[in-house]
């Protein structure tokens, strides 16, 4: 338990400076902070809050011609879902 605390505490430390990142410039760094805000979600168990913030941080990287990001986005939303159980809706 004691390593799952120091993971999550990990990330919410990066969260914070990825936060502080996409407040200075959101067209950068907005979008992944959305994953990571995602990740935490879906740990979490939350998952109607975990699909909104993928498809959010997809549709920016997309915006924002982060090719590779909007990539990864989907393969995180892709393996979400399959470990769920769900499918996604069009």
């Amino acid at each position: 338990m004691e390593e799952k605390e120091s993971v999550l505490l990990s990330i919410h430390e990066s969260l914070e400076k990825m936060t502080k990142w996409a407040q200075t410039c959101p067209e950068n760094f907005e979008h992944l902070c959305l994953l990571m805000k995602a990740e935490l979600m879906a740990v979490s168990g939350k998952v109607t809050e975990a699909l909104s913030l993928y498809e959010q941080s997809i549709q920016l990287a997309e915006k924002n011609g982060f090719i590779r990001d909007e990539a990864m986005a989907n393969e995180m939303t892709a393996q979400f879902l399959i470990k769920n159980g769900l499918k996604k809706s069009s």
